[in-house]
């Protein structure tokens, strides 16, 4: 192991003249300003959790034919892009994932391989409550390949008609063209109220569905 100069800190490279330290005043600024950067940005990009709105009222209504849980894997797979490319501060941040024909293969993807991670996922939640917990929020851990399509499809192909009527860099229908006429078609406080709205009301459906299955007589249909 190589030992430090008499002075210099540890795991420091000696400085060359006039080269500044990590910690010098002027560096620390300039990495807080890049950091800075980054979260303004990202205030911009989709926020993930938003998009799961539509899919808890879809859940409501069709609950046994639509896997909910499918249908969140497809949108953390298509938001991965632009996190990566946000990170490497590259524009544009949403490219190839946030088209239709991109969307098809995380579809594709989230149905083939996301539908044993989330029967996973559900196996593990079901162990991890208590049986009075049970009760309330124990799920089915099996996934229809017909729910697991639908969840996949309507992920990865609502994600991309959502995030169309809001960032400008987006191409949803390329390689065909580089046009997206559904921009700015709703206002960003509309769309994000309309995505809230609708997982609220969702959740309330879901909520009072367990409940009367809860209060529901045995032997009764």
């Amino acid at each position: 192991m190589r030992h430090a100069r008499c002075g210099q800190a540890p795991g420091l490279a000696a400085l060359a003249p006039g080269q500044r330290s990590p910690a010098h005043p002027a560096v620390v600024a300039g990495w807080g300003e890049r950091v800075r950067s980054r979260v303004r940005k990202a205030c911009g990009m989709p926020f993930t959790p938003l998009h799961f709105g539509p899919g808890l009222a879809i859940k409501a209504v069709m609950p046994a034919s639509f896997s909910f849980t499918v249908f969140v894997c497809a949108q953390i797979l298509i938001d991965l892009e632009p996190l990566y490319y946000l990170m490497r501060d590259s524009w544009p941040v949403h490219r190839v994932l946030h088209t239709y024909l991109g969307a098809t293969g995380v579809a594709v993807c989230s149905i083939l391989a996301g539908k044993p991670l989330c029967a996973w996922t559900l196996r593990r939640w079901n162990r991890w409550l208590s049986p009075a917990q049970s009760q309330w929020l124990a799920v089915r851990t099996t996934i229809p390949r017909r729910s697991a399509m639908l969840g996949g499809m309507l992920g990865a192909y609502s994600h991309v008609a959502l995030d169309s009527l809001m960032h400008a860099d987006m191409t949803p229908w390329a390689p065909w063209t580089q046009a997206n006429p559904w921009l700015h078609a709703l206002t960003l406080t509309a769309l994000d109220v309309s995505c809230v709205v609708s997982g609220v009301l969702g959740l309330v459906v879901l909520c009072g569905s367990a409940l009367a299955r809860k209060r529901r007589p045995h032997g009764e249909d």
